[in-house]
């Protein structure tokens, strides 16, 4: 009698049902579209009921990074990047890990599509047995402003006759990515450079090329640097009876709205008249005659309008008194200041 109700007693402990297997709860596939320039969770929705570890691999290479908001590094339990995969693993739980899952943000790499473009990365997540492709991530890509640095606003001065480079210490960049996958200087930019003058008007030059008050070029930032540094201002030779002034500017624009405009504002001054060539001690006899200023020469001469002030030409060097030419100086009047005729 003891027996059977001792049986009796243990039938319903036979009966129970065993507990449920933990399972690890991946719901309905997650996308999410957002600017390369910030970052999202991802696994938000995820619950690890069987595991204290997983692997996380993106689709694509270089497409962005994890960072995790509950990770702490340098303690044994954290999340290892090994170029290719994340690993994570030894925590006492698996409540621990669905922490860690929610808490890791996607940063997408900014700037590795051209702008308006997208890439989209997928992430396979394994947890013991279970793996997942459920969940995406869309990277917009976003215009950056180009940045122009080296160019001064405080005005320039540069005598007649010579030549000013107004860019020579300019840099341009822009991060974002050129439409060519190859090229890793940045998107093409679209320069003009105009310059105004009162006259005389002088001109700009590149690499020994007349380009008039205009120059244009489309390419990328250290292409467009170079050019602009080199680009030339030749300032007529003509004398000047006041300062001229004259304007270069500068305006890039990259094609997505982002226009950026400089301006130098250039004083030119007429150079002082200076002389070579005049000889001292010489010697003359009775009824002889002696050129006293027969090698002599002037600046001054170049810049009484002589020459050929125009592209690839040179001011003609003329000796004074010599006939039909107007801008001759003044004979006997080397006492005084030289005049231009």
């Amino acid at each position: 009698m003891l027996c059977a109700f001792a049986l009796l007693c243990a039938l319903p402990r036979v009966l129970q049902a065993a507990p449920a297997p933990a399972t690890n709860n991946f719901p309905a596939p997650y996308t999410h579209s957002i600017p390369d320039n910030t970052n999202t969770p991802v696994f938000t929705n995820v619950t690890i009921g069987d595991g204290t570890s997983f692997t996380l691999s993106l689709s694509g290479t270089n497409q962005g990074t994890f960072i995790s908001t509950t990770n702490n590094p340098g303690t044994t339990n954290q999340l290892i990047y090994t170029g290719t995969n994340y690993f994570y693993n030894g925590e006492s739980s698996s409540t621990n890990v669905t922490i860690l899952l929610r808490g890791l943000l996607f940063v997408p790499t900014p700037n590795h599509v051209p702008v308006g473009s997208n890439e989209t990365t997928t992430f396979t997540l394994a947890v013991g047995n279970d793996i997942t492709t459920n969940y995406s991530v869309t990277a917009i890509s976003v215009n950056d402003e180009t940045v122009v640095t080296g160019v001064s606003t405080n005005p320039a001065s540069v005598t007649t006759g010579n030549i000013l480079s107004p860019f020579v210490n300019l840099t341009l960049s822009d991060p974002d990515q050129n439409l060519n996958p190859a090229n890793r200087n940045g998107e093409d930019l679209i320069c003009r450079v105009t310059l105004s003058e009162s006259a005389p008007m002088g001109w700009l030059e590149l690499n020994g090329n007349y380009l008039g008050t205009n120059y244009f070029q489309t390419n990328d930032p250290v292409a467009s640097t170079l050019s602009l540094r080199a680009l030339i201002y030749n300032v007529p030779s003509q004398s000047l009876f006041v300062t001229n002034s004259a304007t270069t500017t500068l305006t890039v624009t990259d094609g997505h709205g982002n226009v950026i405009t400089n301006t130098i504002p250039i004083a030119v001054f007429s150079r002082a008249p200076a002389f070579s060539g005049v000889q001292s001690g010489q010697i003359v006899n009775d009824k002889s005659t002696l050129a006293p200023f027969s090698d002599w020469d002037s600046i001054l001469q170049r810049q009484c309008g002589h020459g050929a002030d125009h592209p690839g030409g040179r001011s003609h060097e003329r000796r004074p008194g010599d006939a039909g030419q107007s801008g001759a100086l003044r004979k006997n009047d080397f006492s005084r200041s030289a005049v231009c005729l």
